[in-house]
């Protein structure tokens, strides 16, 4: 994956959606630069797919700018994709390119770029899911553009799948297209993104590298002991939290950097019990986009019960 200093790819400005008197994308703005690959995460009815929608223009009803060098169109696949079971891979490919009046392309090509090239005969009822997703990535490169967006690439793959996908990805974007995905493998975003949009009730609560992600939480520790829902509840109202997850045998907590694990020790034994143990905790992608959305949660409750006083 390359990045580069220089003039954005796609400059995202407080993107806006109402639906119904109410907004489901609420100031959404970015910037991608040539060579990144962007994954989008959040909850069902988080914004993606409505975000995606606007991007690829399937929806032209918004607010905020979107600026794209030189004018370029971008490829997308968003939903699952839709060809005809009795035509051919190839007479598909073909059908699409005849649709978005694209005459310059190499089937062959094409096909070979995501390892379905011996398929290109091969009626598309007959294809696995793998390859029915591969032939949709296929038809989004139709045309050479320098963005492509993939809605949920790897729905419904076996680990298998999901990891030839993944080679795909990369293989794509060492070709110089940038590349923005939405799905709800955390795993797999991490290890094919550079960068990382997450979108909570159409709000974004981070938009930044991994790394830059990761840095954004802590400290944090985990704890165990008896972490029933009266425990949480006591738990909230510690002075330095920031966040905290709910597992089946532990918590996990987030508290402000200026505090370590002997002042929750300390402040568990003065307001609660003995019998916890707190250690420091290392977080995987999961925890880090929970906790983020916590964070969130409590703080609007916390707002919202301060504008009550």
């Amino acid at each position: 994956m390359r990045t580069s200093v220089s003039e954005s790819l796609l400059d995202v400005e407080n993107i806006k959606r109402k639906i119904a008197g109410q907004y489901v994308l609420k100031g959404i703005s970015f910037k991608l630069y040539d060579g990144d690959i962007l994954g989008i995460i959040g909850p069902n009815g988080s914004g993606k797919t409505t975000l995606l929608s606007i991007l690829s223009n399937l929806i032209t009803n918004y607010e905020g700018l979107i600026k794209k060098r030189n004018s370029f169109n971008i490829g997308t696949l968003i939903d699952s994709p839709t060809f005809y079971d009795h035509l051919t891979v190839k007479e598909n490919i073909k059908l699409v390119a005849h649709i978005k009046k694209i005459s310059d392309w190499n089937c062959h090509t094409l096909l070979e770029i995501v390892g379905i090239d011996e398929a290109i005969d091969k009626k598309y009822s007959q294809l696995s899911l793998g390859m029915k997703q591969r032939l949709g990535i296929a038809a989004s490169l139709l045309g050479n553009p320098p963005l492509i967006i993939l809605d949920e690439p790897t729905n419904g793959l076996d680990p298998a799948g999901v990891s030839d996908l993944r080679d795909i990805i990369r293989h794509i974007n060492s070709m110089g297209v940038s590349i923005i995905i939405t799905s709800h493998m955390l795993s797999e975003v991490s290890q094919a993104c550079n960068k990382i949009l997450i979108l909570y009730q159409g709000i974004s609560l981070f938009f930044g590298s991994i790394n830059d992600l990761f840095s954004s939480v802590g400290p944090v520790f985990k704890l165990s002991g008896n972490t029933s829902s009266r425990f949480f509840k006591k738990l909230s109202k510690m002075p330095f939290l920031k966040s905290y997850l709910q597992k089946k045998d532990y918590s996990i907590v987030e508290i402000d950097g200026k505090y370590s694990a002997e002042d929750v020790d300390k402040w568990i034994i003065n307001n609660l019990s003995s019998g916890y143990s707190v250690v420091e905790h290392t977080l995987i992608l999961e925890d880090v986009f929970l906790l983020i959305i916590k964070r969130f949660e409590l703080n609007y409750a916390q707002t919202k019960m301060a504008s009550l006083d």
